[in-house]
C-alpha cells in the first residue's frame, strides 16, 4: 500500500457541526499540511493562510487517494476512506455516525473519534489503520452497512 502525504479533513456534503476549520486549523498549528475540502452544502466557505480550503473540487477521488490520511465525518466519507485503505480519524456529525464511527474504533479500524481526541499519528499508526481499514470495507459495504443499520432498529 503507497503512502501518501498530508492529511484531508473532509465532513461530509455540509459539515453540520462546523468543525471542518476547527479540525484544519488544530492539524496545522501541529505543524501538518493540511487540505479542507467542504462539500456543496457548507455555510461557510472562509479561507485560511494556515492551509488549503477547496470546495466540491472535481478531482476529489485522486486527491483522497494520494493523501496521507483522513479526517472525515462517520458516514459515507468514512465507509470511501476506508474503502480506500486510508487510516481515518473520524468527526461524527449525527448520533447514527458516532454508532458506525464507535463500532469501527472498536474493531481497530480507525486512529480515533471526535475533536477532543484529535492529534497526529505517527507512521505506524497510519500504516497498521490504512491496514485494518482495508480488511475492514471490502466491497462489502451495502450489505455490512444493511447489517449494522438492522442491529440498530
Amino acid at each position: 500500500m503507497e503512502e501518501g502525504e498530508g492529511v484531508i479533513v473532509i465532513l461530509g456534503g455540509g459539515d453540520l457541526l462546523r468543525q471542518g476549520h476547527r479540525a484544519a486549523s488544530e492539524l496545522a498549528r501541529l505543524g501538518m499540511r493540511v487540505t479542507l475540502i467542504q462539500g456543496p452544502l457548507a455555510t461557510s466557505y472562509e479561507q485560511s493562510p494556515f492551509f488549503e480550503v477547496l470546495v466540491d473540487p472535481p478531482d476529489l477521488p485522486s486527491r483522497l487517494a494520494t493523501s496521507g490520511w483522513l479526517v472525515t465525518n462517520g458516514g459515507s466519507c468514512m465507509f470511501e476512506a476506508m474503502c480506500l485503505g486510508k487510516a481515518t480519524f473520524v468527526l461524527p456529525q449525527t448520533q447514527s455516525e458516532a454508532v458506525l464511527a464507535k463500532s469501527m474504533l472498536e474493531r481497530g479500524g480507525l486512529l480515533g473519534v471526535g475533536l477532543e481526541n484529535l492529534k497526529c499519528p505517527d507512521k505506524a499508526a497510519i500504516r497498521d489503520k490504512a491496514e485494518r481499514a482495508a480488511e475492514l470495507v471490502d466491497g462489502r459495504g451495502a450489505e455490512r452497512i444493511a447489517t449494522i443499520v438492522k442491529s440498530l432498529l
